[in-house]
């Protein structure tokens, strides 16, 4: 199982366990984003995806790949239910099924007590986080049992108004939103929500999935806790919106620690998906993890390290992570660091590296990020110093950094 290196280091796992059914990664009574993302870090598109696992999963199993829409793909980024003494916002620990106020869920994330997310079971009297909108707790009947639950009403011709990446149409929750709707589309193709909404048909794990469209460009920030038909917080045609999260990270930048998502445009790796809707700009290339059905398209023109040569002056290849040599082009910052000077991940995706050619930021301890040169583990490179892989899967990493 091979991990992004960035992920790896400083995010790790975040799956969680519902206390009922988990729709989304949905928290906090603010409506703020957790990820769900399975086993194995925070990627996207993977063929055993969170999505096919069904209301109760806890996450996908698919190594660096997971269901991405926030509230698609029956991710657990919920917690145990509340029944004790505690008030929302303190501590509170998940193996402790009493540790929150009656109607709370104890964030096995945050460790610190929230109102319950969709899909998860409520307290009428308390009611239920104020994101996804229109979210009230309500007595449902799913699979065939009569429970309190956060969820959303629905038509069978109008899923509009459900969260992102859910619809009507399953027949174990009828007439209410959920990630296991109708789902009835053809892999990238178009697809309708009701209500004027369009969509587009992404594959998630066995299924496919009906992702509403809107009106923001790539890399711009989204919510993927928006309602389907808020087309002023969701992506323009061929793009996802991917909780922060969950998103990409690259030894060029990192978003996971940020709110909210980012709109990414979305790609095949190799010639099936040059050109079309799954193809990536001019100034763009394809980041797809061996194993995921789908990739992200990022900044900075195609390139690999030690093959080939940035078109602008002063850019160089930078790959996206350890596994491959493969990468975009980046400028260094004008007051860039050398290899050991201290340094500070970016996160905004297009911003110029933090180290002088041929170094990255790596985190380091107490917060000590510093810049460290990258090296060929077969190639070497690395004068009187040793090429030393990087991470847990160090025998499956390509590249690792000078020491």
């Amino acid at each position: 199982m091979r991990i992004h290196l960035w992920a790896l280091i400083a995010a790790g796992s975040l799956a969680g366990c519902a206390s009922s059914f988990d729709l989304g990664a949905t928290t906090g009574g603010g409506g703020s984003t957790t990820a769900g993302a399975g086993n194995g870090g925070a990627t996207t598109g993977g063929e055993d995806a969170g999505a096919s696992a069904g209301l109760t999963s806890s996450g996908g199993s698919g190594g660096r790949s997971t269901g991405v829409g926030g509230n698609a793909g029956g991710l657990s980024g919920g917690g145990a239910a509340g029944g004790g003494t505690g008030g929302l916002g303190q501590p509170c620990s998940p193996s402790a099924l009493s540790s929150c106020g009656v109607g709370e869920v104890c964030d096995d994330t945050s460790g610190t007590c929230r109102l319950p997310g969709y899909g998860e079971s409520c307290n009428p009297q308390v009611g239920c986080a104020t994101a996804p909108p229109g979210m009230t707790c309500t007595q449902a009947s799913y699979n065939g049992s009569s429970e309190e639950l956060c969820l959303i009403p629905c038509t069978a011709s109008d899923s509009s108004a459900c969260p992102y990446g859910t619809s009507c149409g399953d027949s174990s929750l009828p007439d209410y939103c959920s990630p296991q709707g109708a789902g009835v589309c053809s892999a990238w193709g178009p697809c309708a929500l009701g209500g004027g909404v369009s969509g587009l048909c992404i594959p998630e794990g066995k299924r496919n999935v009906c992702y509403a469209l809107g009106t923001e460009p790539p890399f711009a920030p989204c919510d993927p806790q928006a309602s389907n038909d808020d087309a002023a917080a969701l992506c323009d045609g061929g793009m996802l919106c991917i909780p922060n999260a969950q998103a990409p990270a690259t030894l060029r930048a990192s978003v996971a620690g940020l709110a909210g998502g980012t709109c990414f445009p979305l790609c095949l790796a190799g010639p099936a998906g040059s050109v079309g809707l799954l193809g990536c700009a001019d100034s763009q290339h394809c980041y797809q993890p061996p194993g995921a059905a789908y990739g992200t398209c990022l900044p900075g023109s195609p390139c690999t390290a030690g093959e080939s040569h940035c078109p602008a002056v002063g850019w160089w290849c930078l790959p996206d992570d350890v596994d491959s040599p493969s990468g975009g082009c980046v400028p260094s910052a004008e007051d860039a660091a050398d290899a050991g000077g201290p340094c500070a991940l970016p996160t905004a995706l297009d911003a110029p590296c933090p180290c002088t050619a041929g170094a990255v930021c790596l985190p380091g301890a107490n917060g000590n990020d510093s810049c460290q040169t990258l090296c060929g583990l077969d190639a070497g490179g690395c004068g009187y110093q040793s090429c030393v892989p990087v991470g847990l899967d160090a025998g499956l990493a390509l590249l690792g950094v000078c020491e």
